[in-house]
């Protein structure tokens, strides 16, 4: 499902280039729900967003369902999101002055699927979700939890093959927390490949994972 080969992402900030990945590989089953553990600067939000399409590696291969993602053109990369990737990112990134269900559709409004169907696959990943009670009202009305809720749906209404999550808890009490760890089981059970990366403690003894992953200063340094 997911492949990673020797991939290094370098940045170069006032003329000094350092890597925030460097030479990791890393293979992720179809189905599998994996943790990218580590703190602040470890390069596992890197390593996301290049699974994610966001980013393109410096060196080395990444394929995604079969798609090799360093050939994909700048301009193909928001259809290859659309066709194969959830992303549920740490802030959302949602419309808060318009309802939930204009936020929860409109990832598909710019395909050629009708309308109707369209409705239909929103209300669909609204309920897988548990946010479809709060369709018709406004994302700024919704507490936290509600709109990470919204963000899941948001994320499975074109129905991906993989979810990814960037630091997922990082505006959530425990409680919602846990809330967040029961939605991504049932998802789990759908079939879904899971990938989040976060230094939350909380996750890091969830049952939902079959593999913690820990990266340090842009290295794989450990698998469990």
């Amino acid at each position: 499902m997911i492949k990673v080969d020797n991939v290094t992402k370098t940045y170069e900030v006032n003329k000094i280039s350092f890597n925030a990945l460097e030479g990791v590989n890393l293979n992720v089953n179809r189905g599998e729900a994996l943790l990218l553990r580590g703190h602040s600067g470890s390069g596992k939000s890197t390593l996301l967003s290049i699974l994610g399409g966001l980013l393109k590696p410096t060196l080395g291969k990444v394929e995604v369902n079969g798609i090799s993602l360093g050939k994909i053109p700048d301009d193909h990369a928001a259809l290859f999101r659309r066709a194969h990737v959830g992303f549920i990112f740490q802030k959302y990134n949602l419309i808060s002055d318009i309802l939930v269900f204009d936020n929860v559709i409109a990832p598909l409004l710019p395909t050629d699927i009708s309308f109707k169907e369209c409705a239909l696959k929103a209300n669909t990943a609204m309920k897988i979700a548990n946010i479809f009670h709060k369709k018709d009202q406004k994302v700024l009305t919704l507490s936290g939890g509600e709109q990470q809720r919204v963000a899941i749906a948001r994320a499975l209404v074109h129905e991906p093959l993989v979810l990814l999550a960037d630091e997922p808890s990082a505006n959530l009490d425990p409680n919602l927390t846990k809330d967040f760890l029961n939605e991504m089981e049932k998802i789990k059970k759908m079939g879904k490949t899971i990938v989040i990366a976060s230094h939350d403690e909380i996750l890091f003894n969830s049952s939902l994972f079959d593999r913690v992953i820990t990266l340090e200063k842009g290295k794989i340094c450990d698998f469990n």
